[in-house]
């Protein structure tokens, strides 16, 4: 990696009336600092903008970078106003841990006309499936198909993406919808606390397979054998509703912001199965509401899922945002232990602000459980639980970041291009 200056680069001013000569200070990294490294993971070129964006003219330093982290460090930044390398301009290359399926043009055309002669043979009155539609649902069904075909294609990642979307939005308000009806039957059968079970499991059932994702978890046992408990997750964006309910177990409810209390259909599913609503604004109200929520959690014997951030990292390497102490207050009031879930960082898979929404497999880790039990509602003790579940959760994602890259180092081609399906074996 090149240096952020060099002594060649250094300049001198010459002042009048015979002042000595002086150098201009120097502009690399301080002695005690130390590079930070982008690492490995899936998906993410040191070239990305967004949000967490490193570029490779931008380094920030920090005190603690794990030697033995796989990473690949970054240029350093400079001040030099000297003219840029025609290299340095290009686009870097893509850190290793993005796969690319290569599709030839020919492919793609081929595929295009087949599938176009598909929909076609729909829309056809003459044709075996159209007689028994009638000819506004065989042109329908057509029509519908074909955003369904393009998004099958690389040059068509928007189409992809905001087709993928949107089978995600209607899934949510369908499940929502039905959430609401469940809520009222499972409270008459008095298995109230199973709502966001059943509605979980049939929101990843329905949707999963129509945006192409897939999840392997590892150590679900952990939270099968492991009740009550308050289960904490990391937040990267508003697809983790998937792997929420991939893993979603029996006799859990849901805790969240309480604007989500006024969301259509969803608000109402949310207010049927019991969720924790909490007013982040007010403080007060919001450990009031928990020491309530400690007692019910023991008494009827309910785990509950909680955010830990509190809000969406939408990070584009393996990283968590700090964490919010009211879940661990929570869990220190109730005595009751924690299960730390990673879902591995997604970036390639789902980006908004790239506009990217590819299939893939994606892993979910449910770590051992953290105990509680002689652990004081103090400052000092909160502090320790909250930086010991923090580190074993960071651990976890940057363990399967650098897992994912060396997957695709040893299975995938890598170049310029950034989309393809993500698949672990």
């Amino acid at each position: 990696m090149p240096s952020s200056s060099s002594s060649s680069n250094s300049s001198s001013t010459k002042k009048t009336a015979g002042a000595a000569e002086s150098k201009l200070p120097s502009t690399s990294t301080p002695s005690n600092g130390a590079q930070r490294a982008l690492p490995l993971s899936s998906g993410i070129s040191s070239g990305e903008s967004g949000k967490g964006n490193l570029n490779p003219t931008t380094t920030e330093t920090t005190t603690n970078v794990p030697a033995s982290s796989a990473s690949v460090p970054l240029p350093s930044r400079t001040s030099s106003n000297s003219s840029t390398s025609s290299s340095s301009r290009s686009r870097p290359p893509l850190v290793e841990g993005t796969p690319v399926l290569k599709r030839s043009g020919a492919t793609t055309v081929v595929g295009i006309l087949v599938g176009l002669a598909a929909i076609a043979l729909v829309s056809m009155p003459a044709s075996p499936l159209s007689l028994s539609l009638s000819r506004q649902s065989s042109l329908g069904l057509g029509t519908l198909a074909i955003p369904l075909l393009l998004s099958n294609f690389k040059m068509f990642g928007r189409v992809r993406y905001y087709t993928r979307l949107t089978f995600f939005l209607l899934g949510l308000a369908t499940c929502s919808a039905w959430g609401v009806v469940v809520s009222v039957v499972m409270a008459l059968l008095g298995r109230a606390s199973d709502v966001n079970y059943v509605v979980g499991r049939s929101f990843h059932a329905l949707v999963a397979p129509l945006v192409g994702v897939k999840f392997t978890v590892e150590g679900e046992e952990h939270l099968k054998q492991t009740k009550p408990a308050v289960v904490i997750g990391n937040h990267q964006t508003m697809i983790d509703i998937l792997y929420i309910g991939r893993i979603f177990p029996k006799g859990t409810s849901i805790m969240a912001k309480k604007e989500l209390k006024w969301t259509p259909l969803l608000g109402q599913f949310m207010t049927l199965s019991n969720a924790v609503f909490v007013n982040r604004s007010k403080r007060t109200d919001a450990v009031a509401m928990l020491a309530k929520v400690a007692q019910t959690m023991r008494e009827k014997v309910l785990s509950l899922f909680i955010f830990v951030e509190g809000t969406r990292s939408a990070s584009p390497v393996p990283s968590m945002l700090s964490f919010k102490k009211g879940p661990f207050h929570l869990a220190v009031a109730a005595q009751l232990p924690i299960v730390p879930v990673v879902c591995e960082n997604y970036a390639a898979v789902y980006s908004a602000r790239r506009k990217r929404f590819d299939g893939g497999e994606l892993v979910i880790r449910v770590l051992p459980p953290i105990s509680t039990e002689g652990i004081t509602s103090s400052s000092e003790d909160i502090n320790a639980l909250v930086e010991k579940t923090r580190s074993a959760m960071l651990e976890a994602i940057e363990d399967l970041g650098r897992r994912r890259a060396e997957l695709n180092r040893l299975k995938g081609v890598f170049g310029k291009n950034e989309t393809g399906r993500i698949t672990i074996s």
